[in-house]
């Protein structure tokens, strides 16, 4: 059995100067820390977002803690009957979550891992070949080795916990980046719809009647799809809908122009990217208005 908990910010009085720096007894020791019962929490920002978690018996001893309920507002964690119990409270509700934050590496683990990799975009690390996310996709529902990089290749190897690297991304990525996150709640729309022979156009009318301002095509081949369909993904484009035409085939380049004409139709070309990732692109491309032509640059910018 368990109890669940929402997450809160601190409370007020849990900060006021005039109240002094509260004392925290830990019913349970924190692993590795037996000796250390007593804390207190150290404002380290006007936010009151990161607080050092200090021992009392040694002021050295800090952790750095966070309340989550800013950062991810339904975090509610289910805590064991027995852990309950030991907080000596009938109310959930008066409890403050914090979070333990780990924060940089020691020198030692520095020595041991060498530099962290700079200037190379998102990587992803599995089973000791480095790859760039841009070009990552996963080729089996259970193969250990199921994560691959068929048109671009590995950026590097890890071998022995040394990073060899091959190349460096020549795309556009993290901060070189023009997208602004920080204060969005919600992304636009869009849609992912699957090609296949003789599919109707129904889904796409009904993603274009339905709010989408995005409609992301996984077609066959070269990002192609049936008459119908292709009449269809013009109509939602006159509608002000953005079509993109991605394909659902592992590997290749989706081009502009090859099989379907964009320039007529108004639809734009993914390039590299696949369906999922030519929706996230799309997502964030259309936080702003863009035409055709500029909206066909970021994909081939990125």
């Amino acid at each position: 059995m368990s109890t669940r908990t929402a997450s809160r910010p601190i409370e007020a009085s849990m900060i006021d100067p005039s109240l002094g720096l509260p004392t925290i007894s830990m019913a349970v020791p924190m692993p590795g820390f037996p000796a250390h019962r007593e804390f207190v929490l150290v404002r380290l920002n006007e936010d009151g977002l990161l607080y050092a978690f200090t021992s009392i018996q040694d002021p050295e001893l800090r952790f750095l803690v966070a309340p989550p309920e800013p950062f991810f507002p339904d975090y509610a964690p289910e805590i064991e009957n027995e852990v309950f119990a030991a907080l000596n409270t009938k109310d959930p509700d008066r409890l403050l979550l914090m979070t333990v934050i780990t924060a940089g590496v020691d020198a030692e683990t520095h020595r041991a891992i060498g530099d962290l990799p700079r200037g190379r975009g998102v990587l992803v690390v599995m089973n000791d070949w480095i790859h760039a996310a841009h070009s990552l996709t996963k080729t089996s529902t259970t193969a250990i080795q199921t994560f691959m990089s068929p048109l671009r290749g590995l950026v590097g190897v890890a071998n022995y916990g040394k990073n060899d690297f091959y190349s460096s991304p020549t795309w556009k990525h993290t901060t070189q980046t023009e997208f602004d996150v920080s204060k969005v709640t919600s992304l636009p729309r869009v849609d992912i719809i699957f090609a296949s022979a003789d599919s109707s156009p129904d889904l796409i009318d009904a993603a274009a009647a339905n709010g989408a301002k995005g409609i992301v095509i996984a077609g066959v081949g070269n990002g192609n799809m049936n008459k119908a369909s292709l009449t269809a993904a013009a109509n939602a484009v006159q509608k002000g809908v953005v079509v993109v035409r991605s394909s659902r085939v592992v590997t290749g380049v989706v081009g502009r122009n090859v099989e379907v004409n964009d320039d007529e139709l108004g639809f734009v070309a993914s390039d590299e990217l696949n369906p999922q990732k030519a929706r996230i692109l799309l997502m964030l491309a259309l936080m702003k208005q863009r035409n055709s032509k500029d909206l066909q640059g970021l994909f081939t910018t990125y």
